[in-house]
C-alpha cells in the first residue's frame, strides 16, 4: 500500500479558510495554522494546492488585509497554488483585484496533471456581488435571483463559461482524459443544505456534466460540514471547511492522490475522506 502511495500524484486541497483580522490573537493563530497546513502539504509532496474559495471572510474595511495576510501564510507552500473565487472573496474586493492577487487571467480555467483534466468553474460569475459580463448573464441574474431556492450570496455559471465548459468536455472525451470538476459553490443538493445554498443553475450544469462520460467527480466547498452525493455515475464532494478544523480530526487540510485509476482524498490525520474511480 505504501509503495503504491509513493507513486501517486499528490495535490493539496483547502476550502473555506475564512481568514479574518478583527481579533489580533485569533488572526495570528489562524496564520500559524495555515503555515503549518502548508508545511504538511510540502512534507506530503503535494505538486499543487487547490484553494476552493472563501479564503477570506470579506469583513467590511478589512478584506484587503485579510487577503494579504492569508496569502502570505499560504506562501509557505512550495508548489503552485490554484485559487477559486468564493462569495466571501467578493465582499470588499473587486473581482479584477482578486484575479490579480490570485495570479489568474480569468476566473475559470482548466489544466492537466497526472493524466487528469482539472476544470475550475467560477460559480459566482453571475451574482449580486459583481456586474454581469454580458447581456445574457444579466438576464440569468435577474431571472434566477428572484427564485426562493437561490440565496443572495450565491451565484450562477454564465452563458460564455457554459459554452467554454462544453468545449472542454468535448475535448476531454476526444482525448480519453478523465475530468475532475472544481467549484466553490456545491453543484448537488445532497452536498449542501437550504441555509447555505447552492449554485443557482445547478440543474443546468449537472445536466451538462451528466452528458459527458469524461466527468468522474466534482469537488467544491461552501457548505462547512461537507458532504457527498452521486448522480449519473458522477461523484459530488463538498470539502469540509478549514475554518471548522478545531472540531475535526482531519484538521481541515486534505491531500488528494491520483494513482492506478483512482482518486483518494485523505485528511491530515491520514483517514480516507473520499474515494472514486477515474476510469
Amino acid at each position: 500500500m505504501e509503495g503504491e502511495r509513493e507513486k501517486a500524484l499528490r495535490f493539496a486541497l483547502l476550502a473555506d479558510v475564512h481568514f479574518r483580522t478583527e481579533d489580533p490573537g485569533r488572526a495570528r493563530k489562524d496564520e500559524a495554522d495555515l503555515r503549518r497546513c502548508a508545511e504538511t502539504f510540502n512534507a506530503a509532496g503535494a505538486a499543487f494546492l487547490l484553494q476552493l474559495g472563501d479564503l477570506i471572510s470579506g469583513s467590511e474595511g478589512r478584506a484587503p488585509e485579510e487577503l494579504r495576510r492569508s496569502l502570505r501564510a499560504l506562501g509557505a507552500f512550495g508548489g503552485r497554488i490554484r485559487h477559486l473565487i468564493g462569495n466571501h472573496c467578493l465582499e470588499g474586493i473587486p473581482c479584477e483585484k482578486l484575479l490579480m492577487a490570485y495570479g489568474l487571467s480569468r476566473s475559470y480555467y482548466a489544466f492537466t496533471q497526472g493524466g487528469v483534466r482539472f476544470i475550475a468553474l467560477d460559480t459566482m460569475e453571475a451574482s449580486l456581488l459583481r456586474s454581469p459580463e454580458s447581456g445574457e448573464d444579466r438576464k440569468t441574474l435577474l431571472s434566477l435571483c428572484r427564485e426562493e431556492e437561490c440565496k443572495p450570496w450565491c451565484g450562477a455559471v454564465g452563458s460564455g463559461q457554459q459554452a467554454w465548459l462544453q468545449e472542454e468536455l468535448r475535448l476531454a472525451e476526444e482525448r480519453g482524459t478523465p475530468v475532475l470538476m472544481l467549484s466553490h459553490l456545491p453543484l448537488h443538493p445532497g452536498t449542501t443544505d437550504e441555509r447555505h445554498g447552492i449554485l443557482w443553475n445547478h440543474r443546468q450544469i449537472r445536466a451538462v456534466l451528466a452528458g459527458s462520460p469524461a466527468v468522474k467527480a466534482c469537488i467544491g466547498g461552501h457548505f462547512h460540514p461537507g458532504g457527498t452525493a452521486e448522480e449519473a455515475g458522477i461523484g459530488y464532494l463538498t470539502l469540509p471547511a478549514f475554518s471548522t478544523r478545531e472540531s475535526r480530526p482531519d484538521g481541515g487540510c486534505f491531500t488528494g492522490e491520483i494513482s492506478r485509476g483512482k482518486l483518494a482524498i485523505y485528511g491530515a490525520d491520514g483517514a480516507l475522506l473520499y474515494e472514486t474511480g477515474l476510469e
